[in-house]
């Protein structure tokens, strides 16, 4: 795949002047809670402060819920059809999707779109679509494929995973565009001092799940040599094994340490933040992850795997510690090595938060995004000329 196809180019940055343009995003859960939606809300952000004449409409197509999740699907493609077919309100629209269920889900949602005849813009999140397209009924697998060919721009999160679901699911490279995740630029400065009590503040922010290692991060806090420590952890993120996690910390004599504080975001997430100094995801599998780069935006020492995108975003001894999933001995050898040295984690932290601030900002995100909205609607409205 040429350099050229993965990144955004730059006639997707000319700035002409098109008047405003209106964008329909959508996103499973609406633009407060989980990683595509912060980031959405990011994008939305910058768009409003660039006042660069996109209007941006969230539409939120998914809940838990076996019963409500395929009525919100379906009111979706009700609202599409109303606003792209009869009212004419709509120049673009961009789906979101992953694995699983969303593929099904965005698959009725994508076909709706192309009966409107509006420009589509499809961006992948999943962790690991290639095993999940694999293990698909062959019946299923044209229609996925054609979901993907079908689309004017396909984004995506990181370079391999570009090339490698694009040649699994054989995509034009001048549709496919590498757009990574990005999140506000703050000038607060990276601070490692911990508090009056002397207490190492540890943050992990995500769905609580065995893919994200929440298991293997308790198991490895419960360890004689980090109890030792003084340390306190606050998991921000839920899910369905929430209550089997704290049932895990309970018997692991560590639920005093340990706060679990739910889905939070806005405030309350960054507040956590601030008073951290050590951000964890031993991760089985990510895309790109959002709590990473919000990690590094605040300078905290981050303790990772290279899995997804992550290989693209941090190097081992340069911006984190990375350790390989499933490895306890490392993890747990990682978290020492941050709790007892102050400079080290100063290190990680600021080097971490200039990286992410040289590549992984929202504004940046923003930008290529804004630039592939403006060179579609551009060229659809020269079509309509033609």
């Amino acid at each position: 795949m040429s350099q050229e196809a993965l990144l955004a180019t730059e006639s997707d940055r000319r700035t002409g002047t098109l008047g405003d343009i209106s964008i329909l995003v959508v996103v499973p859960g609406g633009i407060e809670t989980g990683g595509i939606g912060r980031v959405m809300g990011y994008v939305i952000q910058e768009a409003e402060e660039e006042a660069s004449g996109i209007s941006i409409e969230v539409l939120d197509n998914y809940r838990r819920s076996p019963l409500l999740s395929p009525l919100f699907t379906l009111y979706t493609c009700a609202v599409l059809l109303f606003k792209g077919l009869l009212r004419r309100t709509v120049d673009l629209v961009h789906v979101n999707v992953s694995g699983r269920g969303s593929t099904l889900r965005k698959m009725i949602v994508c076909a709706t779109v192309r009966l409107t005849r509006i420009p589509l813009v499809l961006q992948l999140h999943d962790y690991d679509y290639v095993s999940d397209y694999t293990g698909r009924p062959k019946w299923m697998r044209p229609l996925i494929r054609a979901m993907f060919q079908r689309a004017d721009r396909v984004v995506f999160l990181g370079v391999d995973t570009a090339h490698r679901v694009s040649t699994l699911l054989n995509l034009d490279e001048s549709k496919t565009t590498v757009v990574p995740n990005g999140v506000p630029v703050s000038g607060n400065k990276a601070g490692q001092t911990v508090g009056q009590n002397n207490e190492i503040g540890i943050v992990f922010s995500g769905e609580l799940s065995d893919r994200k290692g929440v298991p293997d991060l308790l198991q490895c806090l419960a360890r004689p040599e980090v109890r030792a420590r003084r340390w306190h952890i606050a998991f921000a993120g839920g899910g369905k094994q929430e209550s089997r996690f704290k049932k895990l910390a309970q018997d692991l004599g560590i639920a005093e340490r340990c706060d679990f504080v739910g889905w939070i975001g806005g405030e309350q997430l960054q507040a956590i933040y601030g008073n951290s100094q050590i951000f964890v995801l031993p991760s089985y599998g990510e895309g790109l992850s959002v709590a990473l780069l919000e990690a590094m935006e605040k300078g905290l020492a981050v303790i990772c795997t290279h899995v997804g995108a992550h290989r693209e975003v941090v190097t081992n001894g340069n911006e984190a510690i990375v350790v390989r999933p499933g490895d306890l001995p490392g993890l747990t050898s990682a978290l020492l090595s941050l709790m007892d040295d102050e400079n080290l984690r100063r290190k990680f932290g600021e080097s971490a938060k200039q990286r992410m601030h040289s590549n992984f900002s929202s504004k940046d995100c923003a930008s290529h995004l804004i630039a592939i909205y403006r060179g579609l609607c551009r060229c659809d409205d020269a079509q309509l000329v033609h």
